[in-house]
Parts: C-alpha cells; structure tokens; sequence
C-alpha cells in the first residue's frame, strides 16, 4: 500500500510539473527551430528528474526493498550536489602529477562540502584513474585530486 501510494504521488507530481512546467513555458519556446516531432524528454529541474528516473529504476526492480528507499535522503544529497556546483568556491592549481583544488563555502554550502567531498573522494581514490583525498582546511574542506597515468593533466585545468 506504503510502495503504490508513493508511485501514485511520484506519478501525480511528475505529471503535474511537467504539466506546469511545459504550459509556462510554451510561448517563448523556438517553435520554428525545433524539428518536427522534437519534443523536452526532462521535466525541465535536473533533480527532479534524478527523483523521478530513480523511482522508475527502483519500481522496475522487484526486489527493491521501499522500506529502506529515502527519497528525502536522496533528495538532501541532490540539495548538496547542487550547494557544491554552484555556490561552492573552487581555486585550483596544477601540481605534479595533476591538481590541489580549495574548495569553500559558508552556511548551507559549507556543510553540504562537509557531506559530500569525503564520500566522494573515497569514490574517485576506487577509481584506477585517480588518487583522491579531502583535508580540511579553513573556511571548508581542502580537497586534493590527482589523475593517474595518462590522465594526468587532461582533466580538470
């Protein structure tokens, strides 16, 4: 009951949204340069549709378990994600073997470096292509990355 009333409220808000979203937007839209048949496939808010494709995978699964699925917590780490790409403060120098970036960020960006740069490090340092580590610094975390082989200075400048 829990599972079908949630997809119902998922499917509900997603229809509504876009709903919205394409009737708002309709009159400044480039009808003439759009070809025939071209139509938006996202509901037009990136974490909304990171919400919806991840209740679409999981009801595809039957052996997802919904009493253990957040979306709430899902939706906090998009809220973070997004606190960290567009509020955050990066300075990055290249050093041997590839790049020191400082990254910081008062209030809300601050604890959101505080929640991602950790887990995230340990992720790209899993990663045969990079060696990764977050150090804090003041004023936010202090996040090294450094690309392995032949990576090595080809990302991230």
């Amino acid at each position: 009951m829990k599972r079908t009333l949630l997809l119902a409220l998922a499917a509900a808000l997603a229809a509504a949204l876009t709903a919205h979203a394409v009737s708002a937007q309709h009159p400044a839209m480039p009808h003439a340069a759009m070809p025939p048949g071209a139509a938006p496939t996202e509901p037009g808010q990136a974490a909304f549709a990171a919400l919806a494709e991840v209740v679409r995978l999981l009801d595809a699964d039957p052996a997802t378990d919904w009493s253990r699925v957040s979306l709430e917590r899902l939706r906090q780490h998009l809220i973070d994600m997004n606190e960290v790409v567009l509020r955050a403060r990066v300075s990055a120098r290249p050093v041997d073997g590839g790049l020191v970036m400082d990254v910081t960020g008062e209030g809300r960006t601050a604890r959101a470096l505080d929640a991602m740069l950790r887990p995230h490090a340990a992720e790209l340092e899993r990663m045969e292509a990079y060696a990764a580590r977050a150090e804090p610094i003041p004023g936010g975390p202090h996040h090294l990355a450094l690309a392995r082989g032949e990576l090595v200075g080809g990302h991230g400048r």
